[in-house]
């Protein structure tokens, strides 16, 4: 018959066993993407109109509040770069792109990239550059691929070094728990969403005047988020 002290010895490696696995899983999401928070537009702009409008209210907000912050819009138009990223996997040229890896244990990171570029909106020039704080929110999926590898040797070279050196903010200790960017032991399955050149998208961010053009910057949190424009209508 199994004493009292046994099934408290038993109970207690099984409780131990239990918490140190929840620590395994806490660690490996507590370690994963640091994503920014998701910033809602308060309203879409795609005329010219539109974005006059825009920059001459947040200049009499700043005015009267002796701040030059500005509400988050959307502003609707068709991005043109000179310096186009080449999507992994999409054999696309884009303004930016998020590539969602996973194993067949779960999510295993995020790598995201945006290069320079402008919005074309009803003739006017929105410029926007790059945030140095955080990597961009990819929300449209309209133009979203989708890749299972399951050898290192399967992901062409040019393609593997983008990855690796978009990978390089993960600590080892994440790298460890969550697993690599590439197959190894076991396959991994590559979400890669797209914004291309010349399909018209929103991009989420604060409007500024800029010369005879605008200027988009990040929100607060730092990032810029690119939405499909239909959404954006429909419920911002």
């Amino acid at each position: 018959m199994t004493t009292f002290v046994e099934f408290l010895a038993g109970n207690a490696l099984a409780l131990v066993v239990v918490a140190t696995v929840a620590l395994v899983l806490v660690g490996v999401f507590a370690l994963g993407d640091r994503s920014p928070p998701t910033v809602q537009p308060t309203r879409p702009i795609s005329t010219a109109a539109g974005l006059a409008a825009a920059t001459d209210a947040a200049g009499t907000d700043a005015a009267t509040t002796d701040s030059t912050d500005s509400d988050p819009v959307a502003v609707v138009g068709t991005p043109r770069t000179e310096s186009p990223l080449d999507a992994p996997f999409a054999d696309a040229d884009a303004v930016a792109f998020a590539v969602r890896v996973a194993s067949p244990f779960g999510h295993v990171t995020t790598v995201r990239a945006v290069a320079p570029f402008r919005l074309d909106v009803d003739g006017e020039t929105v410029h926007v550059d790059p945030p140095t704080a955080h990597s961009p929110v990819v929300d449209d999926a309209r133009s979203t691929h989708r890749r299972v590898l399951h050898d290192a040797d399967d992901v062409p070279a040019a393609t593997a070094d983008v990855l690796t050196a978009l990978d390089t903010d993960r600590s080892r200790a994440a790298r460890v728990l969550s697993g690599g960017i590439l197959p190894g032991r076991t396959h991994r399955t590559y979400r890669v969403t797209v914004v291309p050149v010349d399909r018209p998208v929103a991009v989420v961010g604060t409007l500024a005047r800029d010369g005879d053009d605008w200027r988009l910057d990040p929100a607060e949190d730092g990032a810029l988020r690119f939405l499909d424009p239909a959404s954006v209508t429909k419920h911002a």
